[in-house]
């Protein structure tokens, strides 16, 4: 009996013929979850599936070979390993791309110490869906098979795995051969190879692409290029792109307008978790759902824009903190602040030149906290160690705002508060606003009306943080910032527009009829902020200022490129400190 006879042996199933197929079962309802998620950033076509099955007969084939490499007495066990890996992995990428639409990465498995958070596990728990049926079904399968039928041991020849993998990349370079010389535009042996490059061997295109290069290149290879990519750190800047970067930075000086200066003793800084435009134009039995949000929107002394879009990544809440804080784009194949923790960063804090300080309603080492804080030049951070009472993890906006009024009024000079709200936070699965209870409908389900109840409650305590502000005498004298760190990403709330509000209270002389007010983006707020305040400064962001006539509301690919370079390269830390403090 040949190998390959042995190996697709018909007689009796073997523990290769059960197990292998599965493993493949396993990625491949990873990978076309991720896909029909539309979590893919570039256009498809038929070698890009073609190279996905590829890729997944590829990981699997690595995944038995290597388990047979070093375990050849017992055929069953390297076979349960491997089904075993692969479904893990499927299942953990699944549910982790409904939070962040992205396969996991080694950054983000570095931030697992946030998982002990309560809410964290609630929405782990929340986020279980019927589809997840598959999970069970497909162990069930593989025991009932692997019990029920009697397994031939037989031993597999190592260099079985290795014809398979080659015939693999014969099969990938053959497809993109026919695909291209098929094509009238593009049918030449240049772009072919250009082809084969940028999809296959391209490191870079991890780094602006990552879900559609894990997409098409199979988790081994992704991996590896991500723990390469970990290991090698920071990167060292060619003089060309030094060149380029220096160029950006000069010629963003044009992004800002620097006519309009105000000069307010405090800055207070709102950030809302999963705050949306839409939320202002829904009224449940003819009341507002925020009133009070929307009444700013009507103030003549308030600047309001309906359609920034987000512009974070894998980083969720900490790329909206890194973005407003620092006028740099988040990185796209790592969490940004896994990297930007050990940097030199330009920060609003340090332009400020004020008592700083940041109000957060989790424990300091979610999202690194505790080191971003340090990094960003806020002189405090209170975290839920720092809220009175028996609170656990269930912090709620009133206990943010009341500790936020406590060190308002502590306060003995000028001021910058950074404040992050939690009761938006999803999992959406009770309403905790008594007063303003939202009965669920055919078009209101359970968790859009749960979201409304939560947006309704926090829009109720940020009324009242405006009433201290007042009372105290410390609103008049006071620059008031609120936007969105993100939208809300665990359901599309059928389809409601993803757009984020932003506002700009109480800038005195501001000309708002002549700022933009149609789409922007939160990398825009940074320079806005600088520009309003009269801080001169080298560095003003990857944005433009709101008030500038030379507003462009799009975002290029080569600003996220160059991005990149700066945090991959710490940039800031090699230069004058006129690009992080003010000259004047």
């Amino acid at each position: 009996m040949t190998i390959i006879q042995r190996f697709f042996s018909n007689k009796r199933l073997n523990h290769i013929g059960v197990s292998f197929p599965l493993c493949v079962l396993n990625l491949l309802f990873m990978h076309y979850y991720l896909y029909f998620s539309n979590c893919l950033e570039s256009r498809t076509d038929v070698t890009t599936f073609v190279d996905n099955t590829c890729g997944i007969l590829l990981d699997v084939s690595i995944l038995f070979f290597t388990s047979f490499l070093f375990i050849t007495k017992n055929n069953r066990i390297p076979c349960i390993i491997c089904f075993v890996i692969t479904w893990i992995w499927s299942f953990s990428n699944v549910l982790y791309s409904r939070f962040f639409h992205h396969y996991l990465t080694i950054s983000a498995i570095s931030q697992g110490k946030a998982i002990s958070d309560g809410i964290i596990i609630r929405c782990i728990i929340d986020n279980i869906i019927w589809i997840d049926v598959y999970f069970i079904l497909i162990v069930l399968l593989f025991l009932f098979i692997t019990k029920s039928q009697k397994i031939e041991a037989i031993i597999i020849r190592k260099r079985v795995f290795l014809y398979l993998i080659c015939l693999l990349f014969v099969v990938e370079l053959s497809v993109h051969a026919c695909y291209v010389f098929v094509n009238s535009t593009s049918s030449n042996w240049g772009y072919y190879r250009y082809r084969m490059n940028t999809i296959h061997a391209n490191m870079n295109r991890y780094s602006l692409q990552p879900n559609y290069i894990h997409f098409v290149r199979g988790s081994f290879r992704a991996l590896f290029i991500d723990i390469y990519n970990s290991i090698n750190g920071t990167i060292t800047l060619s003089e060309e792109k030094k060149a380029e970067i220096e160029s950006y930075i000069k010629s963003s000086r044009n992004n800002i307008s620097g006519k309009y200066i105000s000069k307010p003793e405090n800055i207070i800084f709102i950030l809302i978790e999963s705050y949306m435009s839409f939320v202002s134009d829904i009224r449940i039995n003819g009341l507002e759902v925020t009133p009070f949000l929307n009444s700013l929107q009507h103030d003549p002394s308030v600047y309001f824009n309906r359609h920034m879009q987000e512009n974070v990544t894998i980083g969720e809440s900490s790329d909206g903190q890194f973005i407003y804080v620092t006028g740099l784009l988040p990185l796209h194949s790592r969490i940004t602040i896994s990297k930007a923790k050990d940097n030199t960063l330009p920060s609003l804090p340090k332009l400020m030149k004020r008592e700083s300080r940041m109000i957060i309603p989790t424990i300091s080492s979610m999202w690194e906290q505790d080191e971003m804080c340090t990094k960003y030049g806020f002189m405090d951070l209170f975290t839920s160690f720092d809220y009175s009472g028996k609170h656990g993890d269930d912090l709620n906006d009133e206990q943010v705002f009341q500790l936020a009024m406590q060190k308002d009024i502590e306060s003995h000079e000028r001021f910058f508060s950074f404040i992050i709200t939690m009761s938006m936070h999803q999992p959406y699965t009770e309403q905790m606003d008594t007063t303003f209870h939202i009965s669920t409908s055919k078009t209101i389900s359970n968790e859009l009306a749960c979201y409304l109840n939560a947006c309704h409650y926090t829009d109720q305590q940020i009324k009242n943080y405006f009433n201290h502000l007042k009372l105290r005498n410390i609103y008049d004298n006071s620059l008031i910032v609120i936007a969105s760190d993100h939208a809300v990403h665990c359901s599309d709330f059928g389809g409601v527009c993803q757009e984020l509000p932003f506002y700009i209270i109480n800038a005195k002389g501001l000309p708002k009829d002549m700022m933009w007010n149609k789409r922007c983006n939160q990398v825009d707020v940074y320079p806005t902020l600088i520009d309003i305040l009269g801080i001169k400064c080298d560095w003003n962001g990857f944005g433009n200022s709101l008030l500038s006539n030379k507003f462009a509301d799009s975002i290029s690919e080569k600003k996220w490129e160059l991005s990149r370079w700066i945090i991959l390269s710490d940039y800031f830390s090699s230069i004058g400190q006129n690009y992080v403090f003010s000259t004047n």
